[in-house]
């Protein structure tokens, strides 16, 4: 489920030329979401290599082509994001591949584009590649974003994923391939981002403590009004049972949370009596202190809520 509510918040036009922008120029508005065309994020290669069929067929996540603007006009660049909920050893090598998939599929298509037209090609070279000596490839760079709280500790470069002792002057003639990654964790300044693609990041950085989650999404005024897709992609990626009106363009996150906490303290009670009719006040105390810390609340929270007096509260502990 988070991989799709992945894909279908990045797939957003604005959102996507968000993330380019913040990603690739540090902010700077160059891509906007009119400059995207959607493409095929199914990359194919097909080839004889030496008398032999080599085929290969990967799925990206997103692609797309972007015109760049520039001073003197714009570049067009394929860009693919990819979504990472867990982290990945040999992401450099998968990466690396889905670019180079692509990168020979612009070359098909230039080779096709040619005979289409009757050109002729002027060499053997030309005819065996079917790159004439005019052509030119369009970029392509791989944004891979991590959806998870902490620091990206997996290789990052095909270099790093060699053992060591490996020569300096073999590495000079090994292309390295390098991630481009996007992790919340690591990252302490989000404004770069224009859209709300900040504040899900902001909540990704705090998903897995909830009483901080709930903090942010409470006394953050951005919260205030979160896009429809951004609010739904924040309940999925978090612990947080939300209730996020449907049909709705903006939603108040601010008060889903409160409406989540005042549940969670209606059902702590609730529970709390109903075992603590049997069991007794210390019991029913404990029952009502614990629920409330099991559903993420503070711990300052939970003792104003149950009661707990500090030589109960003392007695867990020791």
């Amino acid at each position: 489920m988070k991989d799709t509510a992945e894909k279908a918040y990045l797939s957003n036009p604005v959102t996507f030329a968000d993330l380019v922008n913040a990603v690739l120029f540090d902010g700077e508005q160059r891509v906007h979401s009119e400059d995207l065309q959607e493409l095929d994020s199914t990359e194919t290669f097909h080839d004889m290599i030496n008398t032999e069929l080599l085929s290969q067929q990967k799925w990206r996540d997103i692609v797309k082509r972007a015109a760049v603007k520039q001073a003197d006009g714009c570049c067009y660049v394929v860009i693919g994001a990819e979504n990472q909920t867990e982290q990945n050893n040999a992401l450099a090598v998968r990466d690396m591949l889905y670019d180079a998939i692509h990168y020979a599929s612009q070359v098909r298509q230039l080779d096709r584009k040619h005979r289409s037209q009757g050109h002729r090609a002027e060499n053997p070279a030309e005819f065996l590649s079917g790159f004439r000596r005019g052509d030119r490839l369009m970029p392509v760079v791989t944004v891979v974003v991590y959806w998870g709280p902490e620091k990206w500790t997996a290789p990052r470069s095909l270099h790093e994923m060699f053992g060591p002792g490996v020569p300096e002057e073999i590495l000079r003639h090994v292309p390295d391939y390098r991630i481009t990654i996007l992790a919340p964790g690591e990252m302490e300044d989000l404004s770069v981002f224009r859209t709300d693609l900040k504040q899900v990041l902001r909540a990704v950085q705090v998903e897995n403590d909830l009483d901080a989650l709930r903090k942010l999404l409470t006394e953050d005024p951005s919260f205030r009004s979160v896009d429809h897709d951004a609010a739904v992609t924040i309940q999925t990626l978090t612990k947080m049972s939300l209730r996020i009106p449907p049909g709705k363009e903006a939603v108040n996150m601010c008060k889903a949370a409160e409406e989540w906490k005042q549940e969670l303290l209606t059902q702590g009670r609730a529970e709390g009596e109903t075992k603590g009719r049997t069991e007794g006040y210390n019991e029913k105390t404990l029952i009502v202190y614990r629920n409330c810390m099991n559903r993420g609340m503070s711990q300052q929270d939970a003792i104003a809520i149950s009661g707990i007096t500090s030589e109960l509260l003392d007695s867990i502990s020791e």
